[in-house]
């Protein structure tokens, strides 16, 4: 992995909010429709973003879909960030 922030979230999905799979987590893993993280990781799993990249992540991102792997994370955090002038 070659991006830092996917490397933080991955990281941080691995250790905090595994939830049902053994199996390796990569940039591309489907993290909820793949029953890795629970509705419950996906707001902690917002907490974190908006914690970690200072990036807002929206109500209706979750509902979405916005988050469900960690290269579209990494797309909304760039997004976000080229809107607030923030670079990361």
């Amino acid at each position: 992995m070659a991006d830092d922030r996917a490397r933080a979230l991955v990281e941080f999905v691995r250790t905090n909010m595994l939830v049902g799979t053994d199996g390796p987590i990569t940039p591309e893993t489907r993290l909820v429709s793949d029953g890795v993280l629970d509705s419950m990781g996906l707001v902690l799993l917002a907490g974190f973003i908006e914690e970690r990249f200072g990036v807002r992540v929206e109500d209706a991102d979750l509902r979405a879909g916005e988050l469900e792997t960690v290269a579209d994370i990494v797309a909304l955090i760039d997004r976000r960030s080229s809107r607030s002038g923030r670079v990361r």
